[in-house]
């Protein structure tokens, strides 16, 4: 498991990151993206975005996320603003957005109502490449299926705004908080400080208005289970 930009990577790299890319969200989830020569890549793949990848031994990418600082653009910002109706969305160094979540196969160790192995893994990592830079949140777009997985996994996170239907699903903005209850969530507990703010990673700066958590269900599962586990749904917003 590795956090680097696009420059560290290596080209071979690069290409399976994009190659995985595209066969996900291009040829199995048959989003609305871009993708020339088999391999997916947007405006937002730039040398500000952070890549937290898995790789087998061989080199191959696995399992990717794009982590990206929201004082630059972002796609909750750009792309879905209508999921965050009335919320002023941050520009800010200390929070950052979560997108292009993928993984090349289903993991074996994937519950039927949770995340799979490799899920978690590039979430933890996520969590952990916060802690280290002072990144207080994540902000993400998903789907109502997956926001109730990160729900029974007791991460701690809230909605933005009410779910709203993408490309025929319904789709929602959250806010995933990098305090202790994520932590320990993903087991990494330890590393938060003691006197972790609840709502920053440190002072300064206005935190994001919120609307109250909540949850529907989707009841089709289906190839998305290839991503998450077993409960998420196969119809996904197009992002």
């Amino acid at each position: 498991m590795e956090v680097a930009t696009l420059a560290a990577l290596g080209t071979n790299a690069k290409e399976s990151l994009f190659r995985l890319r595209h066969r996900v969200f291009k040829e199995r989830l048959d989003w609305s993206v871009e993708s020339d020569d088999g391999m997916e890549l947007d405006a937002f793949d730039d040398g500000y975005a952070r890549y937290v990848l898995g790789s087998e031994g061989s080199g191959h990418v696995c399992g990717c996320m794009r982590l990206i600082p929201t004082h630059r653009p972002y796609m909750l910002a750009e792309v879905f603003p209508e999921l965050a109706p009335g919320v002023s969305l941050p520009r800010d160094p200390d929070i950052w957005e979560m997108s292009r979540f993928a993984f090349d196969t289903e993991d074996e160790g994937a519950t039927r109502w949770g995340f799979s192995d490799r899920a978690l893994a590039l979430i933890r990592e996520a969590v952990r490449f916060a802690i280290g830079r002072g990144i207080a949140r994540y902000v993400l777009v998903t789907t109502v299926a997956v926001e109730r997985m990160m729900l029974r996994q007791r991460l701690h996170c809230h909605r933005l705004g009410p779910p709203r239907l993408i490309g025929g699903v319904r789709s929602v903005a959250l806010v995933l908080e990098v305090d202790q209850a994520t932590q320990q969530a993903l087991g990494i507990s330890a590393e938060c400080p003691a006197n972790w703010p609840a709502n920053r990673a440190h002072g300064g700066h206005a935190s994001i208005a919120i609307a109250p958590s909540g949850c529907g269900v989707h009841s089709n599962p289906g190839d998305l289970c290839s991503l998450y586990g077993t409960a998420a749904c196969a119809a996904t917003p197009r992002h």
